[in-house]
């Protein structure tokens, strides 16, 4: 798991193995736990990836919080897992103070969204993932804040995947509109994670599938 505390507050680009965009910043802005988080300001019509490797996994569950911080127009972000260089798994969330406010996930049935719920802005959201490549080979599910996981899916395309061994944090832009600051923080195996908040932990095995919160 790792919850950022940790780190400098400066680019998240080259801290702990984290590799990507450098408008991604490890921030003290309201963080979902402890006293760091992960920012990014994207006021462009366009998307800024940042990712770090993991042990790879073929089966298991673990969460990330992300939250919209939108302030006009619209916000986006989302949160990808990947086997390789195939992204096999996709959250987003956006805001935009109209009909597109909503969390989903992205399936592989002619890229269709599944909606996990509803969304505002400067709350975080509590994004579960949870994939087993032995009795649900190539698929993934989701749930949000603690509820109750989606069905199965496969990621658009149905890639075939073993090993979960990357995740992604992406900023969308603004839709050509929006202004505001994209945040992720506290990736960890548990819905609410076991160490201290005043510590890092670096990134660790992602256990196997858990009794559910």
């Amino acid at each position: 798991q790792q919850l950022f505390n940790g780190l400098t507050t400066a680019d998240l680009n080259g801290q702990d193995s984290w590799s990507g965009s450098t408008s991604f910043d490890v921030s003290t802005t309201s963080p979902y736990e402890g006293a760091k988080c992960v920012a990014c300001v994207l006021e462009s019509d366009t998307s800024v990836e940042i990712s770090r490797s993991v042990t790879g996994v073929s089966a298991g569950v673990f969460y990330v919080s992300i939250k919209i911080g939108r302030t006009a127009g619209m916000r986006r972000g989302s949160i990808q897992i990947y086997s390789g260089a195939t992204m096999v798994g996709r959250v987003f969330a956006q805001y935009d103070g109209g009909s597109n406010n909503n969390i989903r996930m992205l399936t592989n049935d002619g890229a269709t969204w599944i909606s996990l719920g509803s969304s505002v802005p400067d709350t975080w959201y509590r994004i579960g993932f949870e994939y087993d490549n032995a009795s649900q080979p190539n698929k993934y599910r989701t749930n949000l804040d603690g509820g109750a996981f989606t069905s199965w899916y496969g990621m658009f395309g149905s890639p075939t995947w073993t090993n979960v061994d990357k995740i992604e944090f992406s900023d969308q832009g603004n839709n050509g509109s929006g202004t505001g600051t994209m945040y992720w923080d506290t990736v960890s195996p548990d819905y609410t994670p076991s160490e201290p908040v005043t510590t890092n932990a670096n990134f660790l095995q992602f256990m196997g599938p858990q009794p559910q919160v």
